[in-house]
């Protein structure tokens, strides 16, 4: 087996152990987080991480636009 061959497999396990754990309150603690946050940090990334999460564990691309506060 070549490089590429075991770093596949060793993130295809990963990906594996962590799908289990993205429930569906974790998915939401963190896409609520990730709007709460906004642009206090790069949204682009953050929220791009989260879609991420939730490809992972098979779910629709979520809302991860940031929470508008201004009044």
């Amino acid at each position: 087996m070549n490089n590429n061959e075991e770093l596949f497999e060793k993130l295809s396990s990963a990906e594996k152990a962590l799908k289990s754990k993205l429930t569906d309150e974790f998915l939401e603690t963190l896409r609520l987080s990730v709007k709460t946050c906004g642009w206090s940090v790069d949204h682009v990334e953050s929220s791009a991480f989260v879609e991420w999460c939730y490809y992972l564990a098979g779910k629709d691309k979520p809302d991860t636009e940031p929470f508008d506060y201004d009044v």
